[in-house]
């Protein structure tokens, strides 16, 4: 920062609002007035310097060629670099060669700093130089040849005019250096632009107006929409002000710049933008039965007739699931295509006692899950849509939940229970068709099926009630098994 003083007429923004000193007053006393809402007040200089100090307050900079202007800010503060050795290398070394040449003057009162005086400055420097032959600017090259230069190019100007604008600009800065770095650096280039401020923002509002309304469009589009924009911007205003199109090339570079991504492209689909966001935990049962969710799949297996043993077709899966426990609730199994008849029956195994396992199917463990679900999880499917099933939960008592459309992870444990079925059971099983043809190859699944609909009804328990429900499953930290057990021992009653 350059010296800066609380000086009358000096501005500076506090908290947001701009102040500037009117009068000093007695006992170092300033007077402000406030010209963001009116109104003056008295202040002393020690508590504008603590706030400078805690960097509640800016000072304004003066107009200059570095000087930092933002549309939203209420007051300019800084320049276009913070420090002077972010400046390159050449540019530091003109600054400062600048200001060997205007330091005789800086301090000479204005009226002794007239142009005469000036030009007779700038005369004996000429006759000094070592690298000038006369005052018009002739140098000798290396073969001796008589060549003219520009008094105007950065590194030898060397005028009465350029020491005057020097001089001011040096001075109004508050005697900053950095006032003084050739702004030859900021004209074009990588990361900075030529088109005029006007022009600059209309083709910020077209990108931004493209970003903001994602959709597919070409280059050569968004192209037309600032031409369209500068033709009705040109009609306001006087023929010697008229805005020049800039060239179709810039425009590219600000949209490479911006992301094609977002100026040329459709916004990201509700899928899309699904798979990118982050997955919160859902809800969290503290009983069994409190939440039971139901879903139906067709699984990735031929079965075949018992009879003559040809196949017949993958069956359908009804499923249920007390995501208390991950205890399997009920099931049906058929060729039928999904609908109420399939999901009565499910739930109609659910709620049933199913104390006969062991005798029909040859499992080792019992099916203890029966009872009334509190809260029954269904998505939009045919199946679960329609007064037949909201009906027959409202005479049970059971709370019908329908989850938003194309949202599977708001029931993320039957979701997860189909996946394990099919890699835990039936991928493993011949007559499997796999998830995917990368995964099938050339196996073919209608050769190999050999499991009819009972036997694999059987496979279906032993997998379900001995292999599935006796493991550890992080998804609900415990046995499914275990988890009902306790929960009856702690006197829940189905």
């Amino acid at each position: 920062m350059a010296r800066m003083y609380f000086d009358i007429g000096r501005r500076y923004l506090l908290r947001g609002q701009v102040y500037v000193v009117r009068q000093k007053v007695l006992e170092g006393k300033l007077l402000v007035e406030n010209q963001s809402f009116g109104g003056q007040v008295a202040v002393s200089s020690e508590e504008l310097c603590t706030a400078w100090g805690r960097g509640e307050l800016q000072f304004e900079v003066n107009d200059g060629p570095h000087v930092r202007r933002r549309p939203d800010e209420i007051l300019a503060t800084t320049y276009t670099f913070a420090d002077f050795q972010q400046v390159p290398k050449q540019h530091r070394q003109e600054a400062w060669r600048r200001y060997e040449l205007i330091r005789p003057f800086v301090d000479v009162p204005l009226k002794e700093r007239s142009r005469t005086a000036l030009e007779d400055y700038v005369a004996k420097l000429r006759r000094t130089s070592p690298q000038s032959t006369s005052e018009e600017g002739v140098l000798d090259d290396a073969g001796g040849h008589r060549k003219r230069t520009s008094r105007s190019a950065v590194g030898s100007a060397l005028s009465r005019g350029s020491l005057e604008r020097w001089i001011t600009a040096f001075v109004n800065s508050d005697y900053d250096i950095r006032s003084l770095v050739p702004a030859t650096h900021q004209q074009g280039g990588k990361g900075h632009t030529r088109l005029d401020p006007d022009l600059e923002q209309i083709v910020s509002s077209v990108l931004a107006d493209c970003a903001a309304a994602p959709a597919h469009r070409t280059g050569q589009e968004v192209y037309s929409m600032v031409v369209n924009r500068v033709a009705q911007a040109n009609q306001q205003r006087f023929p010697d002000e008229q805005l020049v199109l800039p060239h179709p090339a810039t425009l590219y570079r600000r949209i490479h710049v911006a992301g094609t991504t977002s100026i040329l492209r459709r916004g990201a689909s509700r899928v899309e933008a699904q798979a990118d966001r982050a997955v919160s935990p859902g809800p969290q049962p503290t009983r069994v039965l409190e939440r039971v969710e139901i879903d139906s799949t067709t699984l990735d297996l031929f079965l075949v007739d018992e009879q003559d043993r040809l196949p017949i077709g993958r069956p359908t899966l009804t499923y249920a699931l007390d995501t208390y426990s991950g205890f399997p609730f009920g099931i049906y199994l058929g060729f039928e295509a999904s609908s109420y008849h399939t999901v009565q029956s499910c739930l109609a195994h659910g709620i049933l006692p199913k104390s006969d396992c062991p005798q029909l199917y040859e499992t080792k463990h019992t099916w203890p899950v029966y009872g009334l679900p509190e809260t029954l999880i269904v998505d939009h499917g045919k199946e679960f849509v329609g007064n037949a099933l909201k009906d027959a939960c409202g005479q049970l008592g059971i709370i019908l939940e329908q989850m938003p459309v194309r949202t599977p992870w708001f029931k993320g444990s039957i979701e997860r229970h189909f996946r394990s079925l099919n890699t835990g059971l039936v991928h493993m099983l011949p007559g499997t068709t796999f998830s995917n043809i990368l995964e099938r190859g050339d196996y073919d699944a209608a050769r190999h099926a050999c499991l009819s609909l009972t036997a694999f009804w059987q496979i279906l328990h032993i997998f379900l009630l001995d292999i599935y429900a006796q493991r550890y499953h992080k998804g609900v930290g415990g046995i499914p098994a275990n988890l009902w057990a306790e929960s009856l021992q702690r006197g829940m009653t189905p």
